[in-house]
């Protein structure tokens, strides 16, 4: 059986790496991972890490296989742009995080809800040299829910990325599978320029239901908060009620949200409480902590930018109550 590499990033390249070893025990596994991966865990696991943990797992830099002609090479959530050219094997493999051919390219967490679609998914595909282009072997897809966030959709993309790889990683080394050309029809490509996520701002100007996606498209703590008004936003709700005010207007303040006037409805902010989930971990305020983790539950699972996570502040702070209430809230 052909030898495997895996190259890419997070719990999706880590699946994959597992996925190859449980082909053939005595299987050694080449892996590449991202430069950005320094071998330390944060909100995703790190592939390198986990890599180097293994026996059967040998960490190679990308050119150590250009001359390999008996290996299948499989991008999971890798960084950097393929040529074909430069590899002696043709069996060379991508794991988009789309429904190609569209949103072929940068931000597939983000232009499909600032699209408004309602379905997207993962395509297993043959690298070609273009970008995302090649021959598709397999397509999973699954519904995109009108509250979903940018950090949502890429969870459910890691998710069925897995599990798309486990079903058909054997029947493609093997050989044993048939493939498709992308259709032109229903084709699109975002650039890395497409979006300056160091500068940006919501238009104001657009229908409630438009401010509604560019506002969960924008949401992934991990990266960033959509803010509007001087204020992080952690998530929006439609309403039915008219707009008396200008576009971009606020009002209607409460403890903890605010109305903001659209072209033609009403939008229900809610500014992000993490720093009040935060402050009531160090005073081990469990009841506050409950209230916030009952209107926003997600909390529990995420980090900032910085790697800070509730349970970890909770820890460095021995709040025993607030630790208890986070593990029974984490999914």
């Amino acid at each position: 059986m052909p030898r495997i590499a895996i190259a890419g990033k997070n719990q999706v390249a880590i699946d994959g790496m597992n996925a190859a070893l449980a082909l053939d025990m005595n299987r050694r596994v080449y892996c590449v991972a991202n430069r950005s991966d320094d071998g330390v865990d944060r909100w995703q696991p790190s592939f390198r890490k986990c890599a180097a943990a293994s026996a059967r797992v040998e960490l190679v830099e990308l050119d150590d296989l250009f001359d390999l002609d008996d290996i299948h090479f499989f991008s999971l959530e890798f960084d950097r742009i393929l040529k074909p050219e430069r590899f002696r094997s043709a069996a060379l493999f991508n794991l988009h995080f789309s429904l190609l051919p569209a949103y072929r390219g940068m931000y597939t967490s983000t232009m499909p809800l600032l699209n408004g679609e309602t379905e997207s998914g993962v395509t297993l595909h043959r690298i070609d040299g273009g970008i995302d282009t090649g021959p598709m072997v397999t397509r999973r897809s699954f519904p995109i829910l009108t509250e979903d966030t940018a950090r949502d959709l890429y969870l459910k993309y890691l998710q069925a990325g897995s599990r798309l790889f486990r079903e058909h990683l054997k029947s493609v080394v093997l050989g044993d599978f048939s493939q498709t050309d992308q259709p032109e029809a229903g084709s699109s490509y975002t650039s890395r320029s497409a979006i300056d996520y160091g500068n940006l701002k919501i238009d104001m100007n657009r229908s409630a239901l438009q401010v509604h996606n560019q506002i969960r498209a924008f949401t992934f703590r991990e990266y960033q908060l959509p803010v509007i008004g001087g204020m992080p936003i952690y998530r929006s709700q439609m309403t039915d009620t008219r707009s008396g005010a200008e576009p971009g207007t606020l009002s209607g303040r409460t403890a903890h949200t605010l109305r903001l006037a659209t072209l033609d409805h009403d939008l229900i902010l809610f500014p992000d409480r993490f720093d009040d989930a935060l402050a009531a971990i160090c005073a081990d305020d469990h009841r506050s902590l409950e209230q916030i983790l009952a209107q926003f539950p997600g909390l529990a699972a995420e980090q900032d930018p910085q790697g800070l996570s509730l349970p970890g502040q909770a820890r460095k702070a021995r709040a025993v109550n607030c630790l208890e209430l986070l593990a029974s809230a984490e999914p």
